[in-house]
């Protein structure tokens, strides 16, 4: 049954469960350093025989994260609570963070990110989303936007895409999408990406 297992992880990054080889991959990191992560907690998998295996999206969910305190700064801490992922701490201002996270997909409309499950508007004061390469192993795009700029802009999306009012939760972000280019916090697209 191992076997079978590990012939389905090595397909892609969209497969449910990763081993140690994908794991150091997104993070750019040698196998040893993956697996002392594991033993050490660090980062959330399980070991069966002498092989260690990874919930795909938790894997992707600490990426996330962990980039985005590098991207937001020192002030920049982990919530523990349900709504929202960031708090961004500085004097006396507490800003709740939403972090989203997608690898660049393609279209005939061109390259995109899609942005899904985002949570109501009153449970954070910004978006954080996160715009990955396709094999999710570098951060191309950080965009910072207002939680209510965001719901101002994602209902024409839906609109438009789906031809209903806003009832879904996600919506697609283009390269070279106007508006959201005005919240570009990071682009590291100049120093060698795509």
């Amino acid at each position: 049954m191992i076997l079978s297992i590990h012939k389905v992880m090595n397909t892609n990054i969209n497969t449910i469960v990763l081993d140690i080889k994908q794991v150091s991959k997104i993070f750019g990191v040698r196998e040893t350093t993956a697996r002392s992560w594991a033993k050490s907690k660090k980062i959330p998998g399980y070991k069966i025989g002498k092989q260690w295996f990874f919930n795909r999206n938790a894997i992707l969910d600490f990426q996330s994260i962990e980039d985005s305190i590098k991207v937001l700064g020192e002030n920049a801490k982990p919530s523990h609570k349900n709504m929202f992922d960031i708090l961004l701490k500085d004097k006396n201002l507490e800003v709740r963070i939403e972090v989203k996270s997608s690898n660049l997909r393609e279209s005939t409309k061109g390259k995109y990110w899609r942005f899904s499950m985002l949570h109501k508007s009153e449970n954070s004061d910004y978006y954080l989303l996160m715009g990955y390469d396709e094999n999710r192993t570098k951060l191309l795009r950080a965009y910072f936007i207002p939680t209510p700029e965001l719901f101002k802009y994602v209902p024409t999306i839906t609109n438009k895409s789906r031809g209903r009012s806003y009832e879904f939760k996600g919506f697609n972000t283009y390269l070279n999408d106007k508006f959201m280019s005005g919240f570009i916090l990071e682009d590291y697209r100049k120093e060698g990406g795509k």
